[in-house]
């Protein structure tokens, strides 16, 4: 599978588990409504970042891409770190890729989604960093 599909396939699986995230605030946090609301954010910006680098995979790169389940867990503190690894390796993801491509719009656009991901990572990590304090 090629790096333009991958990275598209794990942003509809971290679109998943952002959601997930945001239904474990809501339950399980004072005032995790507010919080929920951010998760929910970073879950529709994921599906939108999953749409536009599947606009940039050729279609026999998509056709080698699938979907894998979203590592839940009930525990607020592991689904985080699983997110934090997760956006990590998204952004790495993300600089290979700028790598390759030559279009500048091409590269716009992953500088930009690479941005979303940076933003993600430092909220996951602020998040859980509260958390383990508790």
């Amino acid at each position: 599978m090629g790096l333009i599909s991958m990275a598209a396939v794990e942003e509809l699986t971290d679109s998943r588990l952002y959601e997930h995230e945001a239904r474990l605030f809501r339950r399980k946090v004072v005032d995790g409504d507010r919080v929920a609301a951010i998760f929910e954010r970073f879950a529709t910006e994921e599906r939108l970042h999953h749409e536009i680098l599947r606009g940039m995979a050729t279609i026999d790169e998509l056709g080698a891409a699938a979907t894998s389940k979203p590592p839940f867990s009930d525990s607020l503190r592991e689904s985080l770190r699983t997110h934090v690894e997760r956006e990590l390796r998204s952004i790495h993801a993300l600089e290979e890729l700028l790598k390759d491509r030559e279009d500048p719009r091409q590269r716009i656009t992953i500088k930009g989604i690479r941005a979303d991901e940076k933003e993600h990572l430092e909220t996951a990590l602020r998040y859980l960093k509260a958390l383990q304090s508790r």
